[in-house]
């Protein structure tokens, strides 16, 4: 972008960022070594323990209320000794007595797994204490029984499993995005004192726990967010992470399609989001802009045209939409002739309107590009009304009501 606006003088290198050397708590190349998991037993606390495994976990100490783990599950934890314990991860003495046996079984512990959880949909007014309660205890005083145990058996990790519900917040499960920014908030207090932590937001596992167990919220899921993780994806992304050197408290695992969440997420009009190309509008394919124009009305259509453009130019050039001058000619902007070919593919994919390469002049800015998408929605509207009438030899007065409305509004309601 700097050398299509001649901002440079000589020659632009560009060099991949340079990452810190990770620190000895945080190294995700070796995870042998004996690990405690709280939710252990089933979901995505089961793949994380079998995920350990594979990557050179020799001890687990799976931990559950049911303390039941299949056999089949046992077979996939193979080579690695499993011992299963029954004990609500809230439960401080019975959580003491699983620290007594693992400090007199004298292999240490190497990593902590706080995966613990419940769920409860309700809307926050609709739900009594014991249903808070209910959500809150395995997740946050189960967090603080373990970090009470970590200061005593001094892991090298120390994993709480959150949620991407956490950043933006669900009218459905307000205890639980609660709990989980707990979490987050007690990793943060962690590092602070020099203790090993980190919380990860995971977004939806698709593969195991409740989705895996509900095809139907599975659909729903995917629908409304577009990409879901399965669990080795999930966890292989972690393990990217921590290689890489990351030293923060939390992090966020959860691929998202903004556009399918604009509507949902006010959030996203933030200017924490401005570099976000999440314009709602970007996930509907073909808008008929004729429809539009009826629904709204030319100025406010116009408008709505100019914002789906925008969004596309910034995507292109790779910049905030709210940088982008509509007044400026494009090649100003940064424009080039690929660039333009980009812009007009996205054109017709998003209005349905086919543009030829020579209609994305030069010298043209953003406004009069959609001035002439207006005109030739005119144009196009009256030609089909003509074709129509002359086909049908009838005149307007003669048509069915609900046609003539029809047409009428492909024209863009202008009365010619």
């Amino acid at each position: 972008r700097l050398m299509l606006q001649s901002g440079q003088i000589g020659k632009i290198v560009v060099r991949p960022p340079v990452l810190d050397a990770p620190s000895a708590g945080l190294a995700a190349a070796d995870f042998a070594g004996s690990w405690l998991l709280a939710g252990g037993t089933d979901g995505f606390g089961l793949a994380t323990a079998e995920w350990l495994v594979r990557h050179g976990a020799r001890r687990l100490w799976l931990i559950s209320r049911s303390a039941k783990l299949c056999e089949t599950a046992r077979a996939r934890l193979a080579p690695a000794e499993v011992q299963v314990r029954a004990a609500d991860v809230s439960d401080g003495p019975a959580m003491d007595r699983i620290a007594d046996e693992i400090a007199a079984a004298g292999c240490g512990l190497d990593g902590i797994v706080h995966s613990a959880g419940v769920l409860y949909d309700g809307l926050f007014q609709n739900l009594d204490d014991a249903q808070v309660s209910a959500v809150l205890t395995p997740k946050v005083s189960g967090a603080e029984v373990l970090d009470r145990l970590a200061r005593r058996l001094a892991p090298r990790h120390f994993w709480l499993f959150s949620s991407v519900a956490a950043r933006f917040g669900n009218p459905g499960q307000a205890p639980y995005v609660a709990a989980n920014r707990a979490l987050e908030a007690l990793a943060a207090r962690r590092q602070a004192e020099g203790l090993s932590a980190l919380a990860i937001a995971w977004g939806p596992i698709a593969d195991v726990g409740m989705l895996g167990r509900e095809p139907a919220s599975q659909e729903a899921l995917q629908r409304k967010l577009g990409t879901l993780l399965t669990a080795g994806r999930a966890l292989d992304r972690l393990g990217q992470v921590l290689d890489g050197g990351f030293q923060g408290p939390s992090i966020t695992i959860a691929p998202m399609e903004w556009g399918r969440l604009a509507k949902d997420l006010p959030v996203l009009g933030e200017p924490l989001f401005d570099f976000v190309a999440h314009d709602e509008v970007r996930t509907s394919v073909g808008i008929d802009l004729a429809d539009l124009v009826a629904d709204l009305g030319e100025i406010r259509a116009r408008r709505e045209v100019t914002s789906i453009i925008t969004v596309e130019m910034g995507r292109i050039l790779r910049c905030a939409p709210a940088e982008i001058d509509p007044a400026r000619p494009m090649t100003d902007l940064g424009f080039d002739s690929l660039m333009a070919v980009s812009l007009r593919l996205a054109i017709e994919e998003k209005l349905g309107i086919e543009l030829s390469f020579q209609s994305l002049a030069a010298d043209m800015s953003l406004q009069e590009l959609v001035h002439r998408l207006f005109e030739r929605l005119g144009a196009d509207a009256r030609d089909d009304v003509v074709e129509y009438m002359q086909a049908a030899h009838v005149s307007a007065t003669t048509l069915e009501p609900g046609l003539r409305d029809r047409i009428v509004r492909k024209a863009g309601a202008r009365k010619s």
